[in-house]
């Protein structure tokens, strides 16, 4: 998990360093004004993340850290405008929550398997596919906040693709057919007892992404829509142990 903080902290706040230097001045407000404003001290949370970062992987196993190479390479890429023509990962058409998705996944099935290894490879898999299109689900209300943004930067997205209605649909669809591969996995694995918390989980982020509609607040995205993975994930574990 110190891996996963560190790592995180760190990139986020190269993201935000770079990213803010790419955004036109007449769309920097929100919290980009305050990205802008906090620009010294988000040098000293990544100098500090880094320090972390390389204390928890020199006292990680080898093959965990095989196993985040490529996950790191991509976020890496995907946040420092190193590729041609100065280009990120995320400035490539349509792929950006998809990677966001990839190395969540990734990581969330890492972890799983670092704790037990004897884990059916079935299970792993869907395990996997489940939590990517959960987070493309979660992920794809922020690409209709960052419209402006992303056009700003050439940035081709899904919703300005689909128009942001059917974007909001197919996140609806998303998450419903998340659910179901997980009730699906309930069920071979008999763990049938956990499935109400698993609906009550799902039930939630679809309201939370409905009532996204029309918001531009950077508290409500910052904090409710990315906190409910967080309490999605809190249900299930609350759900495992009763």
């Amino acid at each position: 998990m110190g891996i996963v903080f560190c790592s995180t902290l760190f990139l986020y706040s190269i993201h935000r360093i770079i990213g803010i230097s790419k955004i036109r001045s007449q769309l920097i407000d929100g919290r980009y004004r305050i990205i802008l404003k906090y620009r010294s001290h988000l040098k000293i949370y990544g100098g500090i993340a880094f320090i972390g970062l390389l204390y928890f992987l020199l006292s990680t196993t080898l093959e965990y850290l095989y196993f985040l190479i490529p996950l790191g390479l991509v976020s890496v890429l995907y946040s420092l405008p190193i590729l041609f023509r100065r280009k990120r990962l995320r400035d490539f058409h349509y792929i950006k929550i998809f990677l966001i998705a990839l190395v969540w996944g990734g990581i969330a099935v890492g972890q799983i398997l670092v704790r037990d290894n004897s884990i059916v490879l079935l299970v792993l898999l869907i395990l996997f596919i489940e939590k990517v299109i959960y987070i493309v689900a979660i992920t794809l209300s922020f690409d209709v906040r960052d419209l402006k943004i992303d056009a700003s930067l050439t940035t081709k997205t899904i919703p300005q693709y689909l128009g942001v209605q059917s974007t909001y649909r197919l996140s609806y669809g998303l998450l419903i057919i998340g659910l179901i591969s997980y009730i699906i996995l309930c069920y071979y694995d008999n763990q049938s007892a956990i499935i109400p918390y698993i609906m009550l989980a799902y039930f939630l982020s679809i309201f939370i992404v409905y009532i996204s509609k029309g918001k531009r607040s950077d508290y409500y995205y910052s904090g409710l829509l990315d906190g409910v993975i967080g309490v999605r994930s809190l249900v299930i574990i609350i759900g495992c142990l009763a």
